[in-house]
């Protein structure tokens, strides 16, 4: 791969190849395709795209696990995680997506989303909480400066998942009702019902029944009411 201008080598992940990722990844293709073609960065869409295709491998590995795992058992779990990790605060810090454009913003997006799924889904740190409420309210700035509905014609899935993940870390914040009443409309453009068809609508992009779980319960409360209102009900 050649070089973009704006990014650095060492900002990206070793050339190593992860294609064996256990976890099937239909939507990958498509979406580094038009990540590259509508933004114009073929490498960081790729890296974006092999970051991607993590977060479906631990989560299905997470999800797998017994309930009563022990600890040693999630540890090497932890371990690989942690690396993801690194490789999306890598790609957030970016100079070249500072300030993010209209074309551009989808990776900051993304980025901050994938964080507020690692530290709640995967690692459920203790500050797990106070961390996702700052990323949620990041993602909100993003949104507010962008035309949220062009991306969403573009990047369908991914921005329901952020709206939606944005919402899930925002818990017990006023973003919290803000991602709510956003994800309500953006489900009423692409006719979903938000909690009854959701899971269905992202399942071969990304989805755990996590996002169902008691964390998030008021979030998807104020979903459901924002529905109603828009005559969802």
């Amino acid at each position: 791969m050649d070089t973009e201008p704006c990014i650095p080598l060492n900002h990206l992940s070793s050339p190593q190849s992860h294609g064996d990722w256990a976890t099937p990844c239909p939507l990958a293709p498509r979406y580094q395709s038009k990540l590259s073609n509508f933004t114009g960065l073929p490498l960081l869409s790729h890296e974006t795209i092999e970051i991607y295709k993590g977060l479906r491998h631990f989560i299905t590995m997470k999800d797998g696990m017994p309930v009563s795992h022990d600890k040693s058992e999630l540890q090497p779990l932890l371990d690989m995680a942690g690396r993801l990790d690194r490789r999306l605060l890598k790609l957030i810090l970016l100079d070249c997506l500072n300030p993010p454009s209209q074309m551009t913003v989808i990776y900051k997006l993304f980025g901050n989303a994938a964080l507020i799924h690692q530290v709640m889904f995967i690692r459920q740190a203790p500050t797990r909480l106070s961390l996702s409420n700052i990323l949620s309210s990041r993602i909100r700035s993003l949104v507010e400066s962008i035309d949220p509905a062009a991306l969403q014609i573009q990047y369908p899935d991914i921005m329901l998942w952020v709206l939606m993940i944005g919402g899930i870390g925002g818990v017990g914040t006023p973003d919290q009702k803000w991602f709510a009443e956003m994800l309500a409309d953006a489900c009423l453009a692409a006719g979903v019902r938000a909690r009854t068809e959701i899971a269905s609508t992202l399942a071969n992009f990304l989805w755990t029944d996590q996002y169902l779980g008691s964390v998030s319960v008021g979030f998807w409360d104020d979903v459901m009411r924002a529905q109603g209102r828009k005559g969802w009900g």
